[in-house]
């Protein structure tokens, strides 16, 4: 007992980060026993077990092949018979129209794969651009099972954000690692099709001061704005229906949620002072997202970050992910290796002892933290923690 408690700071620290790692594959464990529960059963064609976001999109394209409203509800035409509408706009519908020519079982397996291909390269192109301490296998554990199962969970729905967000991370390791600043615009414009607010990351090289990087960011929201104006001059009807979908979607309902982000507190302000409409938290997300945007640029706009530009990218990434209106677990991928590699990091901001325990306090939660509603708060926390401190520094 008393060399226990003779043990050096050191030791216990390890002790601790053990135990940390311990509860958290023993989640993992109890996890993948449901999980493989559920595989089992879509391998004898019970598919609605996972992929139930997936299904969305291939009712909405077979609904469009039929000559009928792809935007109407795809209860009929889903295995899991979910009450979802395709929230994306019409022009999308065409990517997927190839998967018709497959069951709904086969087609599903294709989008299992190419989802899980193009994970791994951007899973590759993280850790060499945000190298990490640990090792690989364990690392993509962590990647992958941490936050709350963000990015499994993501892959198991079959959401198109996990191809989305998977994108993004590999134009982020082109533009940084090889300067392929016209990789990432239409990379982000690409994405931006299916989620119009993921056109905030354009100002990613525009913070990390990439040349011509204002004129890159017009062109690209011009080039934007003028497909979604003439997917509604030549789409005019199903435009209509893709903006009340999106309206669904983005608001939340019962079938869905606005989310753990901005939007949902700005709907939860609205909620209170009896402002139910759906306009009025929009415009004010859209007000805040403004200003924040300029302080954040007018607070880093003398700072030298050269010899640190990763950590900085980092931190901006993460800045312009909490200003992402609807946070559910699908569109916090990014999120997840970012605040991974913030938290390694925090020997740079504070000394050994507060790093240590800043880094015990946040890395217990990052990983083995349930459901919660903290989540979105830890996030903002790890900006705050790692961002304040670089900001005096540099």
């Amino acid at each position: 007992m008393i060399k226990f408690l003779d043990t050096p700071k050191k030791s216990i620290f390890e002790i601790l980060t053990f135990v940390i790692f311990l509860v958290f594959f023993y989640r993992i464990l109890l996890y993948s026993f449901d999980w493989v529960i559920a595989f089992k059963a879509a391998l004898v064609d019970k598919a609605d077990k996972i992929f139930w976001d997936f299904e969305v999109i291939y009712c909405a394209v077979k609904n469009l092949l039929l000559i009928q409203e792809p935007y109407k509800s795809i209860y009929t035409c889903s295995p899991s018979h979910k009450d979802f509408f395709y929230p994306y706009m019409p022009l999308t519908l065409q990517v997927f129209k190839p998967l018709l020519y497959l069951s709904f079982f086969n087609a599903k397996l294709l989008w299992g794969f190419l989802n899980i291909l193009i994970f791994f390269y951007s899973f590759l192109c993280l850790k060499k651009i945000l190298k990490s301490k640990y090792h690989l296998i364990l690392y993509f554990l962590i990647i992958i099972f941490a936050l709350d199962k963000t990015v499994i969970y993501s892959f198991i729905s079959g959401n198109v954000s996990f191809v989305l967000f998977s994108l993004l991370i590999i134009a982020y390791y082109q533009l940084l690692t090889n300067n392929r600043q016209l990789f990432f615009y239409f990379a982000v414009i690409f994405i931006s099709l299916f989620k119009i607010y993921f056109l905030i990351y354009l100002f990613l090289p525009f913070f990390l001061r990439k040349k011509n990087s204002l004129f890159y960011i017009s062109v690209s929201i011009f080039i934007t704005l003028v497909i979604y104006y003439f997917d509604w001059i030549y789409e005019k009807d199903f435009f209509i229906s893709y903006i009340k979908s999106f309206q669904t979607a983005l608001g939340g309902t019962v079938h869905g949620s606005s989310g753990i982000g901005l939007l949902n507190l700005f709907q939860k302000f609205s909620e209170y002072f009896s402002y139910n409409n759906f306009q009025t938290p929009i415009f004010l997300y859209l007000c805040f997202t403004t200003i924040a945007l300029y302080i954040f640029f007018r607070i880093i706009s003398k700072i030298d970050f050269n010899k640190e530009k990763t950590l900085f990218s980092a931190l901006i990434l993460l800045f312009l992910s909490i200003l992402l209106p609807r946070l559910v677990i699908y569109e916090m991928i990014l999120i997840v290796p970012l605040m991974l590699y913030l938290i390694e990091n925090l020997e740079k901001f504070y000394t050994k002892k507060y790093a240590k325990l800043i880094f015990l306090v946040f890395f217990s939660f990052f990983l083995i933290n349930g459901d919660s509603s903290l989540t979105f708060l830890l996030v903002i926390l790890t900006f705050f923690v790692t961002f304040l401190p670089a900001w005096r520094n540099w």
